[in-house]
């Protein structure tokens, strides 16, 4: 065994809110300096112009403007509005009928859907090369590229950013999705989400939402935006004028916001306000109805020129894109002719119409209006050159066309993975700390209670990094009793540790966790000391016994593979844990609940697979000498690690226990006799003091 290693352990950074940067509370969370975000506060729209350009360079901008808006018919005026949807999963091949809009009636975006990054890109072309007018190119990316390309970077949902205290991570956040969409030729994000989700029963938000505080919404919304937006993309807030109180999922019927005036302004609104005032590039008006001030009851906002004309525009000064929710939805399109819903939304005040059908008869039915004056033509001629003023910026008089070669692998760098186990880590809450992290596994006997899928970096091959354990089901077979096989089950074990996931995002299915799971996991707290870990939303935390009666409850905002990684490795001490609850889960659990873990207290590992990343390729010098003993009969086998500050960077396994075929491989979980370890133990530190002594 060949151990690099570097002094001590801990990687010189305390958790997020155990650091002297902290900048203070806001409702119940430590929000640390913001290091890494610029100091100017105001970057997009003002008064429907990008702030901070200069005004002699407006000349060329307005030239192109005016020149491709007298250049185009009513009907093509119109048609910039539209924004139609499109799968790339299908192939890299456009859509016959989405390109025949675009060549005849010239419509004005496209919106990517489920599909790959070389399909998408390879579409993003076909329609450019189609279009007469570039085209703006948007995705609905909230958590990444990979919330709707298969192969495309994806990092944790709002909820867990919120948990790090640390809005610069939502900054880098928007920096990297930015650079990824610009290499793929797009231009619009519709993210983030700024709404404040102040009802845990919310059947649409949940996680997607930063926070029940609107304070804290609005600082992780404006870092993440302005990430995107000096990365080139323009950001859009959604879903105006706030979802985050529904009960209703807007997708199939017509949520109804019934608060008052003054709890609108104060919660709902304040993010939107907050963006506005820092000039947010887009605004995306939910399908929501509100009583605002004797507006028309039971209409959606998106359809209300009320809300859009007198309370966006004019009472809160917001000059930059208003777009539509996707005119498919249930909400609006229910009971309405879709050319109906998509003149309703153009009437209202919205600039992009986002995923309309029947298009043709849509563009002419507006046309007919506005020839007949019900649309005064000023209100073309604003929307329109606000279309192509923001494609101007964006793009440029001709669209720069994505390189289709290589694209998959340009998004697969080492840094955009990096950042998304980072905000994992870093996201980790720690609701009681009794047992945790477990100091002494070797004098436990370990039961894992395991309700999720496993993977390779899995939650249960961490942990065996760490310490054995024996796997224990869960399931309850009808008529047991819980407690009973709780007891039973557990047996001689003295520690278990119970790992369940929210597989669904609706609270009215209990998140997807079945009452008989609720019921085994309550009966472990109760029979042996329990550690609790919960993968998704942190509202399914109300249907287990108080965190109190548990020996541990951590949250990890999301199953993904790196989350697993480390919650695993939290346990034991292998990383650092400073999350906060970003929200209320009942009078138990108030915003800000969370302890830490100070210092690390054993080695961790930055990711699962430490011997493939690029950063390691200094040190395959070594991969080639253990081989080389290897093929010589020097070694029959032999395993290469290389820690950092405490983390594992670099691990790879060689060959077998012994000489011959029949002999066990060596693996990250073999053991050592003493006369081994004496082999690594005495040369590895006189090696390391002697590169401290740089001789």
């Amino acid at each position: 065994m060949l151990l690099l290693g570097g002094m001590g352990f801990g990687n010189g950074r305390r958790p997020a809110h155990a650091e002297s940067g902290a900048i203070g509370r806001i409702d119940g969370l430590t929000i640390r300096q913001q290091r890494h975000l610029p100091r100017e506060s105001s970057w997009g729209w003002q008064e429907g112009v990008f702030s901070g350009k200069p005004a002699d360079s407006l000349s060329g901008e307005n030239q192109w403007v005016d020149s491709v808006y007298n250049a185009l018919k009513l009907e093509g005026r119109i048609a910039q509005s539209f924004m139609l949807q499109v799968y790339s999963r299908e192939g890299g091949e456009p859509n016959a009928e989405v390109l025949r809009l675009v060549e005849k009636h010239g419509v004005g975006g496209i919106i990517f859907f489920q599909g790959t990054v070389a399909n998408e890109a390879a579409q993003t072309v076909a329609y450019q090369q189609a279009a007469k007018v570039p085209l703006l190119m948007a995705i609905d990316g909230e958590w990444g590229l990979g919330m709707r390309l298969a192969d495309g970077a994806s990092y944790p949902r709002a909820m867990a950013l919120a948990a790090t205290g640390e809005p610069q991570l939502a900054y880098r956040m928007g920096q990297q999705i930015a650079r990824q969409m610009r290499r793929l030729g797009l231009h619009i994000n519709f993210a983030p989400v700024v709404d404040v989700n102040t009802n845990p029963r919310n059947p649409v938000i949940g996680v997607r939402a930063f926070s029940d505080s609107p304070e804290v919404v609005a600082q992780f919304g404006l870092a993440y935006a302005q990430g995107m937006q000096q990365g080139g993309v323009l950001a859009c807030a959604k879903h105006f004028p706030g979802h985050g109180s529904v009960s209703v999922d807007s997708h199939h019927a017509l949520p109804f916001i019934n608060r008052p005036v003054d709890s609108l302004n104060r919660i709902d609104l304040l993010p939107f306000k907050h963006l506005i005032s820092h000039g947010i590039g887009m605004m995306m008006v939910g399908h929501l109805a509100i009583d605002w001030k004797g507006e028309t009851p039971g209409l959606s906002c998106s359809l209300n020129p009320g809300v859009l004309g007198t309370l966006l525009r004019t009472q809160l000064g917001y000059g930059g894109l208003i777009c539509s929710d996707a005119l498919n939805m249930g909400a609006v399109s229910n009971g309405k002719k879709p050319a109906e819903v998509a003149l309703d939304a153009y009437q209202a005040g919205c600039d992009v119409l986002l995923c309309p059908q029947d298009v043709h008869t849509a563009i002419a039915k507006i046309a007919k209006a506005v020839r007949a004056g019900a649309i005064p033509i000023q209100r073309v001629e604003t929307t329109c050159k606000r279309i192509l003023r923001a494609k101007y910026r964006l793009i440029g008089p001709k669209s720069d066309l994505p390189n289709v070669e290589g694209v998959a692998q340009d998004l697969d760098r080492p840094e955009y993975g990096n950042l998304a186990r980072e905000i994992a880590q870093h996201s980790l809450t720690l609701l009681n700390d009794s047992l945790v992290p477990i100091l002494r596994p070797d004098r436990e006997r370990i039961a894992l209670v395991s309700y999720l899928e496993e993977e390779r970096e899995g939650f249960a091959p961490t942990l065996l990094r760490y310490a054995q354990y024996t796997a224990v089901s869960g399931e309850l077979a009808e008529g047991e009793n819980a407690d009973e096989q709780a007891a039973k089950r557990l047996g001689i074990h003295t520690l278990a540790i119970v790992a369940v996931q929210t597989t669904n995002a609706l609270p009215e299915k209990n998140f997807g966790i079945s009452q008989a799971q609720m019921a085994f996991i309550n009966a472990c707290a109760k029979a042996r000391p329990t550690i609790l870990v919960l993968f998704g939303s942190p509202y399914a935390l109300q249907y287990f016994t108080p965190p109190e009666k548990f020996a541990g409850v951590l949250v990890a905002y999301g199953a993904e593979s790196y989350m697993r990684f480390f919650a695993a490795q939290a346990l034991f001490g292998g990383c650092e844990v400073g999350g906060r609850l970003p929200v209320s889960v009942g009078s138990a659990l108030p915003r800000g609940s969370g302890r830490d873990i100070i210092r690390q207290i054993r080695l961790g590992w930055r990711v699962a697979d430490c011997g493939s990343t690029p950063e390691n390729q200094y040190i395959v010098q070594a991969d080639s000498l253990v081989r080389m003993a290897i093929d010589s009969g020097v070694m029959p086998g032999g395993q290469v690690l290389a820690v950092s500050r405490g983390q594992v960077f670099y691990s790879r396994s060689f060959g077998r226990y012994g000489y011959g075929a029949s002999w066990p491989a060596v693996t990250d979980t073999t053991r050592y006799d003493i006369a081994s370890l004496t082999k690594i133990a005495a040369t590895v530190p006189l090696v390391m003091q002697a590169v401290e002594k740089k001789k």
